[in-house]
């Protein structure tokens, strides 16, 4: 409920309005839950913490391979998921 108030609305709204005045508009959303979650750095890894699900600010971890204190190795699955994030953010940079 927090993410969509906090978040997905001011989003939609302003996509919305980019839209009605012809601007290119691209929305992308992140969903993929690695070994490491900003909640939970947070939360110093509280092992009764709450399964949020994805957290804002968590693709950080795989477009700059962000290290933070008590963050944890990236996976293989994460590895993998840091290549196609790389490619899909500068792919767009370079073709739109």
């Amino acid at each position: 409920m927090s993410t969509d108030s906090l978040y997905v609305s001011c989003i939609d709204e302003t996509l919305k309005r980019l839209w009605n005045v012809g601007a290119s508009v691209y929305m992308y959303s992140f969903e993929y839950k690695g070994a490491n979650s900003m909640i939970h750095l947070l939360l110093n890894q509280r092992k009764h913490a709450p399964d949020t699900g994805v957290c804002h600010g968590d693709e950080l971890f795989y477009l700059f391979h962000l290290r933070l204190k008590n963050s944890k190795r990236a996976t293989s699955n994460d590895q993998l998921m840091s290549q196609k994030m790389v490619k899909l953010w500068t792919d767009f940079a370079k073709y739109g």
